[in-house]
């Protein structure tokens, strides 16, 4: 939190982001904390780099915003947005498949100044039996509905990042397939 205070202070951020790690179960007690010595800044604005960020986001992957212990996440950990831009930026009442995305997609948007610290902020447990990684009825529906509600929303907002939106429902086609079928 202090690293993401001090950006939103020095650079005017409306969001500031960090990264982001996946470990097992099994991973977890064995890691400890690396604080780096240096911290690199990437400074990203509507008119530079935005759109770019937004389809690294979703899965198109660009070098300029790869980190050095893990990666930039497109869901709502390891941020700090400002607050007039997150109450308008909400999460929707259906909680299912890809509302972390639908989210960060909106409130990005808005954003005029975000900020990336190459700085692990996050540790992502990967539980083999969580709402996305199990068997569920509905799955075929809710794959629908999300890639449907992505498609139209990236469309509508972020029509410079449509390569990012196809290899995002490309991953999640597989995602359900291993999900579903297997």
């Amino acid at each position: 939190l202090e690293e993401a205070i001090d950006a939103v202070n020095k650079y005017n951020a409306d969001l500031v982001i960090g990264g982001v790690q996946r470990v097992t179960e099994e991973e977890i007690d064995s890691l400890t904390p690396d604080k780096q010595t240096t911290t690199d800044i990437i400074k990203v604005g509507p008119d530079d780099g935005r759109d770019t960020l937004m389809a690294h986001m979703i899965g198109y992957t660009n070098e300029m915003f790869n980190i050095k212990n893990g990666y930039i996440g497109d869901g709502p950990v390891a941020r700090v947005v400002r607050r007039s831009i997150a109450s308008e930026s909400l999460f929707s009442r259906e909680s299912m498949w890809s509302d972390d995305t639908i989210w960060n997609t909106k409130m990005l948007k808005k954003c005029e100044n975000t900020v990336i610290i190459d700085d692990l902020w996050y540790k992502y447990l990967i539980f083999p039996f969580s709402k996305t990684r199990r068997f569920r009825p509905n799955c075929p529906n809710e794959f629908d509905f999300r890639t449907k509600q992505e498609l139209d929303l990236f469309k509508e907002l972020w029509p410079n990042c449509m390569d990012g939106i196809y290899v995002r429902v490309f991953n999640d086609i597989f995602l359900f397939c291993r999900r579903h079928f297997i």
